[in-house]
């Protein structure tokens, strides 16, 4: 009976060690594109007060491949240089960006954590440098600059893989965070639907279509994008 409550203990221990974390207390987010001059840039803001380092972009999930253009080598030596300066940083992938297309929903979301889960362990971790690969992903799936793109909606089977495919990540102990623009996660109205391509109420910039209505109500961490082009909160601040 001691040994399998040892057991057991044990067994709960690996796993609650194995679940990636945030840094406690106040989290300070960078998105880093490039991974140029060493990982200057990343070096740079963390060394300023940045917690959380979130790599930019995995363009693409199509063909059961994760397009992803950045070194892994420099990201691996960056991470190890901020644990040498003993400065706890968490490392995400985001998903998307502006202009990316959404991912392939023909493969299930399931089956998609699958495929970047390997490709975290094959290609990212660097076990030399004592990196285990990516913390977790973020969600930044968004519109597109051609009014007429098929990116500038989100179908509902997008929206069912980004939920999926966030519990198979969380369920293995991994982290998901989301940064919506304002108005993918807007609380001034209760509208919803999948469109990008929507006005905002102010009469302030009405050409600009490229808002959401709440299409984002899905995690781990959401921090709402309030910069996000004549967001309703630069209206009030530097208009009214």
């Amino acid at each position: 009976m001691l040994f399998l409550l040892f057991l057991f203990l044990c067994t709960q221990y690996t796993l609650i060690q194995s679940k990636r974390q945030l840094p406690p207390g106040n989290i300070i987010i960078a998105y880093v594109d490039n991974c140029d001059d060493s990982g200057a840039q990343a070096l740079a803001e963390a060394r300023a007060g940045v917690n959380v380092l979130i790599w930019s972009f995995i363009s693409n999930l199509d063909n059961n491949q994760v397009h992803f253009d950045l070194d892994s080598n420099c990201i691996a030596q960056v991470a190890k240089t901020l644990r040498e300066e003993h400065l706890p940083t968490t490392h995400l992938v985001s998903i998307g960006g502006w202009d990316a297309p959404h991912p392939n929903t023909t493969t299930a979301g399931e089956e998609w954590w699958t495929v970047i889960k390997q490709w975290n362990r094959d290609i990212i971790s660097k076990p030399a440098l004592n990196f285990s690969g990516f913390d977790g992903i973020d969600w930044d799936l968004e519109g597109n600059d051609t009014p007429t793109s098929q990116w500038n909606m989100f179908t509902q089977k997008t929206l069912d893989l980004m939920g999926t495919l966030s519990k198979a990540a969380h369920d293995d102990g991994f982290i998901v965070t989301l940064v919506p623009p304002e108005s993918y996660f807007d609380v001034t109205t209760s509208s919803y639907d999948r469109s990008l391509t929507h006005p905002y109420p102010e009469p302030w910039h009405p050409e600009f279509l490229y808002h959401g209505r709440n299409v984002y109500t899905f995690f781990d961490l959401i921090d709402i994008q309030l910069y996000e082009s004549y967001s309703h909160a630069t209206y009030y601040i530097d208009q009214v």
